[in-house]
């Protein structure tokens, strides 16, 4: 069977595309990047420790990388000016949906404000020297063409489903930032080049000119779920379970909750429409009177707080979230959360007092302020610009001869 491997569609046999890595050879470090860039290495459990213990996992390989880049061949990279940055999100994918996705409009605020950095930004892939992945899944193979250069300085933004993102996913990137500062020890463990801070959420909303919960409604802007049979999310579950005692009326905005043959539990009346336009949350989420928000476990568990509670309080509008390890540390213990029903109906309780429900909006609101698009942007830019100028120096890149290898976009055929 042939694998189609290239963007250019070249098919070739497997034996032909694909290095595999014995773990009875001595592997040199310039062999394996010969083979990484004109070739497939397919890396699996078995070959990962190989690949660690020659170096291949370190900086060194990094440094070696950087000098082959052609893109970036008589440019000074110490003015970004001069770069080209592409960001990459699962979103950019989803050819029909892709506006339902939270990716594609954090990825829509982070190239604003990254055109006045950059040369261009989302640029054909093969002109990139810098690629951003907004990680929150991994790229399968079979399922699209994976928009990865390994000729391109690859930089990781981990900010959603740590589970996902193991020592082989990691082998891909040179640089991984994280979003969560309780996490940031844990992908050290898998890879060796990882920025000590954490890279935590954000949000460019406003407080739009309307009274706050004016609409007297629970509100939940998410698209439906498969691991919640009959009602999508958990929360929903919960919130099915409170029908009865809600004083407020329950608004429901996403993907998938149309489909009443999987999600027959969800009721009906709630759901509004698959999408909101993205320029009208933060008018939503200020006249409501609670925005529901409900995350995957294995986030919350890790402390990776999502880019929605910042918008919320952003808007000026009140978030009840489940519980997030990561939230106090952000923002104080003043946040609404809640575990199971019970504790959803006491955060709900709290909207009938106006007065309380203010005050935690004025607390989040002046922490989201201080994290803005235009302040995590200015963060990355430091972090980037501090690598691309180390490398730079000390490996004097733009008078070293680069490897003759013309720069191809490759598939992963093997996860």
């Amino acid at each position: 069977m042939k694998n189609k491997n290239f963007v250019n569609k070249i098919e070739q046999e497997p034996s032909k595309i694909i290095t595999n890595i014995k773990r009875d050879k001595v592997i040199d470090k310039s062999t394996i990047l010969k083979n990484f860039v004109q070739n497939e290495v397919v890396v699996t459990a078995e070959n990962l420790d190989i690949l660690r213990g020659n170096g291949y996992f370190n900086l060194d390989r990094i440094r070696e990388k950087i000098r082959c880049i052609r893109s970036m061949e008589n440019k000074d990279v110490r003015d970004l000016s001069t770069l080209n940055i592409n960001i990459i999100t699962w979103a950019d994918v989803d050819q029909r949906t892709y506006m339902c996705w939270g990716d594609y409009w954090v990825k829509e605020r982070l190239t604003r404000y990254l055109r006045e950095y950059f040369k261009s930004v989302n640029v054909d892939h093969n002109l990139a020297d810098i690629s951003l992945y907004l990680f929150g899944s991994p790229f399968k193979p079979g399922v699209i063409r994976a928009p990865y250069n390994p000729m391109t300085f690859n930089v990781a933004w981990l900010y959603s489903h740590p589970d996902k993102f193991d020592g082989l996913e990691a082998l891909k990137y040179d640089l991984v930032m994280c979003l969560s500062k309780q996490y940031v020890n844990e992908v050290k463990k898998i890879h060796n080049n990882v920025h000590d801070t954490a890279i935590i959420s954000c949000s460019d909303f406003t407080i739009p000119n309307i009274d706050y919960g004016s609409d007297n409604s629970l509100v939940m802007v998410a698209n439906a779920r498969g691991n919640m049979p009959g009602y999508g999310r958990g929360v929903v579950e919960y919130l099915v379970q409170l029908k009865n005692e809600l004083e407020s009326t329950v608004k429901v905005w996403g993907h998938k909750w149309e489909n009443r043959e999987k999600y027959n539990l969800f009721p009906a009346e709630w759901y509004v429409g698959k999408y909101i336009d993205y320029n009208e949350l933060n008018s939503l989420y200020r006249g409501s009177k609670a925005v529901i928000i409900d995350g995957h476990g294995t986030m919350e568990d890790n402390g990776f707080v999502p880019m929605k509670l910042f918008d919320v309080f952003a808007s000026g509008g009140l978030p009840i979230i489940r519980y997030n390890s990561g939230i106090n540390d952000i923002f104080g213990e003043y946040v609404l959360q809640y575990n199971n029903a019970e504790e959803l109906k006491r955060c709900i309780n709290v909207t009938r007092d106006r007065e309380k429900c203010l005050e935690i909006i004025k607390l989040g609101n002046e922490v989201a302020l201080k994290n803005t698009y235009y302040h995590r942007v200015k963060e990355i830019i430091e972090i980037i610009r501090k690598q691309i100028v180390i490398f730079n120096e000390e490996n004097k890149l733009t008078s070293s001869k680069p490897v003759s290898v013309p720069k191809r976009e490759i598939v992963w055929v093997n996860d």
